[in-house]
């Protein structure tokens, strides 16, 4: 969440100025990668992917085929974590058994009192 803060700023008393990215570096890399893999430029998809990755000191990939294409997925799901991308990923990979689940039931852990209040305790 400390992608656009700026943490000399007091955000309790002061509104941020600084202004927000609407497309970032790694947005662009994660793009050209997602462009190499169907196109059978593997290496240079985990050219670009390694790149994103070395910045935080993390493993380069070396994955191929169908891991490739899971390990760029799961890349980008964490790399842009909470900038509301997701949902179009996941349109546009047409995978949304993997994203959206139909919730079937609800069971709440604090069922109501008989005067209508909320238990202190759970109740089985």
């Amino acid at each position: 969440m400390k992608k656009f803060v700026d943490p000399t700023v007091d955000a309790q008393n002061f509104k941020q100025t600084a202004p927000w990215r609407f497309f970032r570096y790694t947005e662009i890399l994660l793009d050209y990668a997602e462009t190499c893999i169907p196109l059978g430029q593997e290496d240079e998809a985990k050219t670009y992917i390694n790149m994103i990755r070395a910045r935080w000191k993390m493993p380069p990939i070396t994955e191929t085929g169908v891991a490739l294409v899971e390990k760029y997925r799961s890349e980008r799901k964490i790399e842009r974590a909470f900038e509301d991308q997701r949902y179009f990923d996941i349109c546009r990979w047409m995978i949304p058994e993997v994203g959206y689940t139909d919730v079937m039931a609800f069971q709440p852990v604090y069922k109501l009192n008989p005067d209508h209040t909320t238990a202190s305790a759970p109740k089985v």
